[in-house]
């Protein structure tokens, strides 16, 4: 799994604590999000990811363990992007593509406000939980079910 955060994941105690306390959700009333809980939000430092394959081969599959204590909700977690992320327009962003079939990525993509951009070949079987998903060329996106646990939302909206 790969998790995508700002330059400010460790200036805290405990680690991480902006991450956990970030809070997104868009006020029903204002149709704002809240403050970040970073004084210093404007001045963090996103990662994005970039992959791009061009002749080569690259294969990554989602997070797996079985391992006392584990929580099971991070099972096939391939990547998975701090939740502020782009929530106002913070920085970071996710571009992959590929120039063939040697590109397959097996997993959940989670960023809750990210742009996704997939171009060119390559083979995704993705959960994609996204701000935004464009694609071009012969990508080939296939959502699994049956045998594959998928997650569940306890709130769904249109988005026009």
């Amino acid at each position: 799994m790969f998790y995508f955060t700002g330059d400010n994941y460790l200036s805290t105690s405990p680690a991480g604590l902006y991450d956990q306390t970030d809070t997104v959700e868009i006020n029903a009333t204002t149709l704002t999000i809240p403050a970040p809980p970073d004084p210093n939000f404007k001045k963090v430092n996103f990662a994005s990811l970039q992959i791009n394959e061009s002749g080569g081969n690259i294969n990554l599959n989602g997070l797996s363990s079985s391992a006392p204590g584990y929580r099971s909700d991070w099972n096939n977690q391939l990547f998975f992007f701090r939740r502020r992320i782009n929530a106002d327009q913070s920085g970071g962003s996710a571009s992959i593509s590929g120039g063939g079939s040697g590109l397959n990525l097996v997993g959940k993509f989670y960023g809750k406000w990210m742009s996704f951009s997939m171009t060119g070949g390559g083979s995704y079987q993705a959960q994609i939980i996204a701000g935004s998903l464009s694609t071009a060329g012969q990508t080939q996106i296939s959502v699994p079910t049956g045998a594959v646990s998928t997650g569940y939302a306890t709130q769904v909206f249109l988005v026009e």
